[in-house]
């Protein structure tokens, strides 16, 4: 998708949610006015980058990710304007939990 210079860019707004249960990180990316087949998604190990045209203005943007997924066992959903992408991790996350003094 070309990016048109006459139109407004705007970056989408985009959440992130562990998933414990399945091992997997949750993305959404909030597209209004966006039609269906009026976006491209590239999906890699380490992030994304979208880009979408409502016919007054285009989305764009690229975002990291901080563990590396499976992106080619990703689950991608378009539904009134709201992109879900479901990405299973390569390793379950596990780190140093640390207590939190509340003094």
């Amino acid at each position: 998708m070309t990016v048109d210079t006459n139109k407004l860019i705007k970056s989408p707004e985009v959440t992130y949610d562990y998933d414990k249960k399945h091992e997997s990180l949750c993305v959404t990316v909030e597209l209004p006015g966006v039609e269906p087949d009026a976006f491209d998604l590239n999906l890699a190990t380490c992030g994304f980058c979208i880009f979408a045209d409502t016919g007054n203005l285009q989305y764009k943007g690229c975002y990291s990710f901080f563990h590396e997924v499976d992106a080619d066992a990703a689950k991608v959903k378009f539904k009134n304007g709201t992109l879900s992408i479901r990405l299973p991790f390569f390793a379950p996350l596990c780190g140093k939990q640390f207590p939190i003094d509340l003094s």
